[in-house]
């Protein structure tokens, strides 16, 4: 007697769908952006003032902190450097909400909006991303963590960084 054949997922899935996922996310961000610079070149928009409280060095510096850990992270995935990444994290999201704090937009100021929501958008990513990261911290204590789930959490970690970056350069220095 012939036992029915097990039906399992193709190797990979999870790849494909983080690259589906990412794909899309690109997508978002290019139209983001895109709308951003036309209506900025469209609009007599005023930024001077707004630079003094949007030239935090120290968002693209934590940023940059984050990237780092990832780097590690991938090396070697440990337990005290997913903490890290997690800790880096939300000194990025807490930056953030204070910087949001202290900017009184007019309710018409185009630049404010298309801030809020670029800005919005990345710290959303970011809150996924630490979410992907506390799952991977409890798989990894259990034994449970696999090399794909990894690659995963670490491409959308990637893109979350890379999307931070750009967006600060685009918002902060354009």
């Amino acid at each position: 007697m012939q036992s029915a054949p097990t039906i399992a997922g193709p190797a990979g899935v999870g790849r494909l769908g983080i690259q589906l996922l990412l794909t899309a996310e690109v997508m978002l961000f290019s139209g983001l952006i895109a709308a951003f610079i036309v209506l900025k070149s469209g609009n007599a928009v005023t930024v001077a003032a707004d630079r003094e409280l949007l030239d935090l060095w120290i968002i693209p510096a934590v940023m940059s902190l984050v990237i780092a850990s990832i780097v590690m992270l991938r090396r070697q995935p440990t337990f005290l450097s997913q903490l890290g990444v997690l800790a880096l994290s939300a000194a990025y999201l807490a930056l953030m909400g204070m910087q949001w704090a202290s900017l009184e937009p007019s309710s018409t100021d185009v630049f404010y909006a298309c801030y809020f929501l670029i800005t919005g958008t990345v710290a959303a990513h970011v809150a996924a991303s630490v979410i992907a990261t506390i799952d991977a911290a409890v798989r990894l204590k259990q034994g449970r963590l696999s090399e794909e789930r990894d690659q995963c959490i670490a491409a959308l970690w990637h893109f979350a960084t890379i999307a931070g970056v750009v967006t600060t350069v685009l918002l902060h220095w354009a």
